[in-house]
């Protein structure tokens, strides 16, 4: 990863340095997981695919323990294009906001939803 961000220092999409934050926040740093979340937020502007950024946000958060923003993340990885509720109920990443009321009531509609996509399949 280090070498990738020496020779590509803006990481569009920020994908790279997101996976960087969720292995800094398993660490303990959540200092440096936090910069590479704001670094990877603003290398990810526009880019199509950046609802893998999102998520990877997302874990960081819940990998923290903050329920709030974890949500807010996984919220718009889903609106912006990975709605995947299969891999969200079996992540580890996000174990620790796993019995927050917020993600139970997310991940109920989100199974919901997924439900309905495979009716239509």
């Amino acid at each position: 990863m280090e070498q990738y961000l020496r020779a590509h220092a803006t990481d569009p999409g920020g994908v790279v340095r997101s996976t960087r934050a969720v292995l800094r926040a398993k660490a303990g740093d959540q200092r440096g997981a936090l910069e590479d979340v704001r670094q990877a937020e603003a290398s990810g502007k526009g880019f199509v695919h950046f609802h893998h950024t999102a998520y990877n946000i997302a874990s960081v958060y819940a990998i923290l323990r903050q329920p709030v923003p974890a949500l807010q993340w996984l919220r718009r990885t889903a609106e912006e294009g990975w709605p995947c509720y299969p891999y969200f109920a079996s992540d580890p990443n996000l174990a620790n906001i796993r019995d927050d009321p917020s993600f139970v009531a997310f991940m109920r509609e989100l199974k919901a939803q997924w439900e309905r996509y495979r009716a239509t399949l």
